[in-house]
């Protein structure tokens, strides 16, 4: 029973597969085997002889059928399995075009945005290269009229060189005018003192003489007899005061006439000091270079044992007051000779410098430059504060002893100064007969040493009233104290570098002192 139940079974399934088989008998060459064990299965169920022997070959062709079953089945879920895998890709796929869809929308919004921008650019950019063309023609017509301004500038510098030299005749001739005219201004302020003193005296006398009168003239009429006697005693008394009014006039004369030892002391001791001490300076600017120094008329003094001259540190760069940036520095020379010499004398090379403590004071030592002067000897602040400030003299740098006077009543001592310092009172701007002091300026003591050097002026009163105030060499100056400052040195470029930076730096410390 149980065998052809499944003899039936087997039957059912293999005509439903030959059913359900719809590959035509071309293309079952390359496809499943089902039909071949089909068309096996029904030759040996017309060939069996015995059911026996038809049931062992059906259930071996069974077997072969179940195998191919399985592997069909197997085919069907790895068929099935790639077909679900595939639709996985596909929804993911569909999401990613999705996705890449809306990018893609975005970015051609950005794009058209970005035309927009990029025609709007071209525009401005259009804009621009027009502006920028005629920026450049004015360029090339402002360069042609730089250029050409340059060649009438450079034919103008021709020029001025001949007026400079001009004006450096006229310039002496106007110093040495105003030299003589201070000179007669000043004898005639001396004069003008002597006749006020002169008046004064004749004031009193007249007074004297109008009472005298009164007094012969009321003695004349109680003793009329003896108008003779009183004659001759009136012509006695005039004589007396003639005499009297002469002997007071030598004596203010020589109370304001100073002696006349002293006097030649002190020009003694500095014609044998005194030099012409030259400073050449250039510094290359753009359109005119600008040239500073000039002759200056110094004495030679001596410190520690060395022959050194003490000046204005800003002269002795060869810059004007005031002035205390320059870099290129493109000619810096030095020397020194005799007063009285022709040219600029034998060329010095230093060393120089300024004292750190006031950087307006300028040291330079001159060495075996200065054979041949009397050096003069220094006076420390200890020594003109024992001494006093009677008999002074202020002496110009700018001549060699034609511009000098005496101090008398002008001088004072600051002995609350760190430093002791010597204050000389000028005269305001509109007083022009009084010998100024002025930076450079030195004072020298009737026995001829050396007492202070000007090194600025303070103004009070809006410049009616002026006060120089003098360097005195203290009783500890020391020589490691003086930083030198490069005067040989130069750069690639043939420029003095390092001296335009230290004398700058140093320039720049003395107008703030000078003004604190």
């Amino acid at each position: 029973m149980n065998r052809s139940i499944l003899v039936v079974i087997c039957d059912f399934l293999i005509l439903s597969m030959f059913a359900l088989n719809t590959v035509g008998p071309s293309q079952q060459e390359g496809g499943s085997p089902l039909p071949v064990i089909v068309g096996k299965v029904e030759a040996k169920k017309t060939e069996a002889t015995s059911p026996e022997k038809a049931l062992a070959e059906i259930a071996g062709e069974r077997d072969a059928l179940a195998n191919a079953l399985r592997r069909t089945v197997d085919e069907l879920k790895l068929e099935r399995e790639r077909l679900r895998t595939m639709q996985t890709e596909t929804v993911e796929l569909e999401k990613r075009n999705l996705r890449t869809g809306r990018t893609l929308e975005s970015t051609r919004r950005e794009l058209a945005e970005s035309r927009g921008k990029l025609s709007v650019m071209n525009e401005r950019l259009s804009e621009y290269r027009v502006s920028l063309s005629t920026q450049e023609r004015e360029l090339i017509t402002a360069l042609e009229k730089l250029e050409r301004s340059i060649g009438e500038l450079k034919q103008s510098n021709l020029q001025s060189d001949e007026y400079r030299k001009k004006l450096g005749e006229y310039e002496v001739n106007i110093s040495y005018t105003s030299g003589k005219l201070s000179t007669i201004e000043r004898e005639l302020a001396e004069t003008k003192g002597r006749l006020s003193v002169t008046a004064r005296n004749l004031g009193s006398r007249e007074v004297e003489l109008g009472e005298s009168r009164r007094q012969v003239d009321h003695l004349r009429g109680m003793l009329s007899s003896t108008v003779a006697d009183l004659g001759a005693e009136r012509r006695t008394g005039i004589e007396k005061q003639q005499k009297l009014y002469e002997l007071q006039k030598l004596l203010a004369e020589a109370a304001n006439r100073p002696s006349d030892s002293v006097r030649r002391d002190v020009f003694s001791s500095y014609a044998q000091a005194v030099g012409k001490f030259s400073v050449v300076m250039r510094e290359d600017r753009l359109f005119s270079d600008f040239v500073g120094g000039g002759d200056y008329y110094l004495p030679v003094l001596e410190l520690n044992k060395r022959r050194i001259l003490i000046f204005d540190f800003g002269k002795l760069t060869g810059n004007p007051p005031g002035r205390t940036n320059f870099n290129r520095v493109s000619e810096l020379g030095y020397s020194f000779a005799k007063a009285g010499a022709a040219g600029k004398g034998k060329s010095v090379q230093g060393p120089m410098g300024y004292w750190k403590k006031s950087p307006a004071i300028g040291v330079f030592e001159l060495g075996e430059h200065a054979n041949g002067f009397t050096a003069l000897k220094i006076l420390t602040a200890e020594e003109l504060k024992k001494r006093g400030t009677e008999d002074l003299y202020l002496f110009k740098a700018g001549s060699a002893g034609r511009d000098s006077v005496n101090l008398a009543g002008r001088c004072s001592l600051d002995l609350a100064s760190e430093y002791q310092s010597l204050c000389l009172r000028n005269a305001g701007r509109s007083v022009v007969s009084e010998l100024r002091a002025e930076p450079g300026d030195f004072v020298l003591t009737g026995d001829g040493k050396f007492a202070a050097l000007v090194t600025h002026i303070e103004s009070f009163d809006q410049g009616r009233r002026q006060e120089a105030r003098c360097f005195v060499f203290p009783k500890d100056f020391r020589f490691e104290d003086v930083k030198n400052v490069d005067i040989s040195s130069k750069n690639s470029d043939g420029l003095y570098q390092v001296f335009a930076k230290d004398a700058s730096e140093a320039l720049r410390q003395a107008g703030e002192e000078s003004r604190n």
